[in-house]
């Protein structure tokens, strides 16, 4: 395996596949690439009771508090059938950046520690199973490690779920991983 692309949005279950990721990456002497989507289809709810936001530098975490005192949206009924998923009160986006950032900085330092090659890529902001699957071509990976399920519990439900939608069209092998403690 030389480079194994991991896409990782700092829940457990991505935790864990970096985790097995790093192990194989050591075994291998291959390289772990690293991916983060931004999570701006999250509420700003969701995104502050992220461990990262404490690390958020004051700056931006005012920014995030300031929307945390907003009044949610609210959709007509023709939005939510366009969009179920649509955040009522989303982060910013220079806060899920910052955020996204925090994620693959933390990553990087857990595989470099194993004394892991790591190469991250900058953060993508789209639709996960798709940035995924480009990263994938991309930077020609032979193998994707990533969690079972994520931080998208609703949108697993509502268009499935990123692993699932990975595994199916994946140019290379894609092993996913479940976090020991959840499930």
């Amino acid at each position: 395996m030389d480079k194994i692309l991991v896409p990782t949005d700092g829940s457990p279950h991505a935790n864990e596949a970096l985790h097995v990721a790093g192990t194989i990456a050591a075994a291998c002497d291959g390289q772990v690439v690293l991916l983060h989507t931004l999570l701006v289809r999250k509420e700003a709810e969701e995104i502050g009771a992220l461990p990262e936001t404490s690390k958020l530098d004051p700056e931006t975490r005012s920014a995030l508090m300031a929307t945390l005192q907003l009044p949610e949206r609210r959709f007509s009924a023709a939005e939510v059938m366009a969009d179920p998923d649509a955040p009522c009160r989303p982060a910013p986006v220079n806060v899920v950046e910052a955020v996204g950032e925090i994620i693959l900085n933390t990553a990087v330092a857990k595989l470099v520690d194993k004394g892991v090659v790591v190469e991250k890529l900058p953060v993508a902001m789209g639709d996960p199973a798709v940035e995924i699957l480009n990263a994938a071509q991309v930077c020609q990976a032979d193998m994707i490690v990533m969690g079972h399920r994520g931080l998208g519990e609703l949108d697993a439900i509502t268009v499935g779920s990123v692993s699932r939608q990975v595994t199916q069209k994946s140019p290379c092998k894609v092993v996913t991983v479940h976090a020991a403690s959840a499930d």
